[in-house]
């Protein structure tokens, strides 16, 4: 093998990792702003949260059609609260995992390339 067609070798291979790395970063970058969008909707339904047990019933709510009124209420505040503080949260904790794994990958994209994995493997 001479100079040339390993030189060319190396710089096919560090074009190699780069392009990975650039895939990395793309995909870092959609997972934050996914992860951003999540929590802007969180904090909003946070205040929406707060407003279904808004107005307090006034004396005209008495009664069945007051009591079945907030069974309803009260139904939308726990689905609402359960959503909001659970299923987001859960939301958040995948894409926080799949950044750390894009994270790694980069990091270590240099140690064996795609390339080279797959000569490997034939």
């Amino acid at each position: 093998m001479d100079d040339m067609s390993l030189s060319e070798m190396l710089h096919h291979l560090h074009m190699g990792i780069e392009n990975k790395r650039a895939e990395f970063d793309e995909m870092i970058s959609r997972l934050k702003t996914a992860k951003s969008n999540i929590r802007t909707e969180q904090d909003l339904a946070q205040s929406d949260i707060k407003e279904i047990k808004k107005p307090a019933l006034d004396s005209s709510w008495k009664g069945e059609r007051g009591t079945d009124f907030h069974r309803h209420r009260k139904d939308a505040y726990s689905v609402m609260h359960d959503v909001v503080n659970n299923e987001y949260e859960k939301y958040i904790t995948e894409i926080d995992q799949k950044i750390l794994h894009f994270e790694l990958k980069k990091k270590w994209s240099w140690l064996l390339p795609v390339t080279l994995q797959e000569e490997l493997r034939t």
